[in-house]
């Protein structure tokens, strides 16, 4: 099985996770590859963005 890279906020994570394929039903043509995320990925997602946030609201705010 291949490793898929997702990136999310900035983050990337590897994962063999089976992609499900988006299609365009006029075409059939494929026009995204979503994979399942882990709980995790999106905790370390959400801490991220949470932190970028504070940093921003500090020197702005």
């Amino acid at each position: 099985m291949n490793t898929i890279m997702s990136v999310i906020n900035g983050w990337s994570f590897a994962s063999a996770q089976a992609v499900i394929e988006k299609r365009y039903p006029a075409t059939i043509e494929v026009i995204a590859k979503i994979q399942h995320s882990k709980s995790a990925m999106l905790d370390k997602a959400l801490w991220h963005t949470l932190e970028i946030y504070a940093e921003l609201k500090a020197k702005y705010v």
